[in-house]
């Protein structure tokens, strides 16, 4: 067995509160019973009336606990909660973003989501950090409002717009299951969906009057990862230290008609060393532009790292 640094020791895997866990895991069975036998449609006008009153109410009713946080959320959320309940969403990196956050100035949360990562960095990052979090689905929007003012983060700006290459509007894809939504049209086998024409963001233009020393940005925009990098080369360029959790999606860029390939190249060529995050290897996997699996990427410049990170 490898040795492994310190850093990706025990990445947050223990569940957190065992009640929580419970219920949404409960919840999830009653859905698949109604499926099983049938009645998916009245299971989902059931949730969504139920939703319609709690979104009214602004009181999202489930709720998880990781990492030290709590994070709420609506009906339709229920099996993300699960997941961040039972402690397997992405451990390895939860780990390495919140070690990442030490030296981090400003924070951009491109794909918020609910706001699990913008919560982690108002609340283990440093005093002075600012943190620009990016989420154009109303309905995420909600709950991410809602964690933000639950876990006291003052240092969060939201804005309700899609990252992207330029600053404008755009039809925006939106997921009835709130992973998937993208400014990606073609994609596909991601449940129930509807579109919605959103403002979108290039970084270079939001940030063009921040400074930036040491920028770390989380990029998980389901296949739009290469127009939002084209976006941002004035920031990456101007930033003094970059460090980049970019998910890789090979089939969502697919439908984009972008390629794993495509997506490394363009990081490698604006000047980011690049790493696959592994939780099998327990730590860094260093890419070429032949590399496709699912999973995030770590990408650098100037930011040292410590070398047992990485694995050969």
């Amino acid at each position: 067995m490898k040795n492994k640094s310190r850093a990706w020791e025990e990445p947050s895997a223990l569940p957190g509160n065992r009640t929580n866990m419970d219920s949404l895991a409960a919840l999830g069975r009653l859905a698949s019973a109604f499926r099983n036998a049938g009645m998916r449609s009245v299971f989902n006008g059931i949730r969504d009336s139920l939703d319609a009153v709690a979104l009214r109410l602004d009181l999202p009713p489930l709720e998880a606990e990781i990492d030290g946080i709590r994070l709420h959320g609506f009906l339709r959320h229920r099996s993300f909660l699960e997941n961040l309940a039972r402690g397997t969403y992405e451990p390895c990196t939860r780990k390495l973003f919140s070690g990442l956050l030490a030296e981090t100035e400003v924070m951009v949360d491109a794909g918020a989501h609910i706001g699990l990562f913008s919560v982690l960095a108002c609340r283990k990052g440093t005093s002075d950090l600012s943190v620009f979090s990016f989420e154009p689905d109303p309905y995420n929007g909600k709950a991410l409002q809602y964690n933000l003012r639950k876990n006291r983060c003052a240092n969060v700006r939201v804005l309700p717009m899609a990252v992207s290459d330029t600053t404008g509007t755009a039809r925006f894809l939106i997921s009835d299951g709130t992973l998937g939504s993208s400014l990606i049209l073609g994609r596909t086998n991601i449940g129930a969906t509807h579109t919605l024409l959103v403002p979108t963001a290039a970084l270079d233009f939001t940030l063009q009057e921040i400074p930036l020393k040491s920028l770390l940005i989380k990029l998980d925009v389901e296949g739009g990862e290469i127009m939002a990098l084209r976006g941002m080369s004035s920031v990456l360029w101007r930033a003094s230290k970059v460090a980049i959790i970019c998910e890789m999606n090979p089939a969502a860029l697919q439908a984009g008609g972008q390629t794993p390939a495509g997506l490394v190249h363009l990081l490698q060529k604006q000047g980011l060393e690049t790493f696959f995050i592994s939780d099998a290897e327990g730590g860094l996997v260093p890419v070429t532009e032949t590399f496709a699996a699912k999973g995030n990427l770590l990408c650098l410049k100037d930011w040292p790292i410590p070398k047992e990170w990485i694995r050969h």
